[in-house]
């Protein structure tokens, strides 16, 4: 039976720039990296970040090859305690924000950016 989720695994086209933008999102390090491989630890859940796989990697595990349109589909939310100051960083940085702050039916003020990647992040507080 399922228990949580423990993990999220993207698989990046740079890891060096996607490292960058994570640092700065997350306001922290890498718990441990490599040469292929970066993973931050977010209370009980792991991000890691992963360079894109080899073609013989592909046929191991069994995974699809890079889609066209990377990211669709993945939508990962981070919340803050700080929603405009979150939104001031990411937009000094350079981010691709898709939306301003804004309020929400379910009680939350948000706003979406992209990462380096196309990866969808939303970026939260509650009200």
């Amino acid at each position: 039976m399922v228990t949580g989720l423990s993990h999220v695994f993207l698989l990046v086209s740079d890891l060096a720039r996607s490292v960058h933008f994570y640092r700065q999102l997350l306001e922290r390090a890498p718990a441990s990296a490599d040469a292929r491989h970066a993973r931050f630890e977010l209370g009980q859940v792991l991000l890691t970040l992963h360079e894109d796989l080899a073609p013989a990697e592909l046929l191991a595990w069994k995974v699809d090859a890079v889609p066209e349109r990377r990211g669709w589909g993945v939508y990962l939310t981070f919340p803050t305690d700080d929603l405009e100051q979150a939104h001031k960083k990411l937009v000094e940085i350079g981010a691709k924000i898709l939306t301003t702050p804004r309020g929400t039916p379910w009680g939350t003020r948000m706003f979406l950016v992209k990462d380096p990647d196309g990866y969808l992040l939303e970026l939260s507080e509650r009200r």
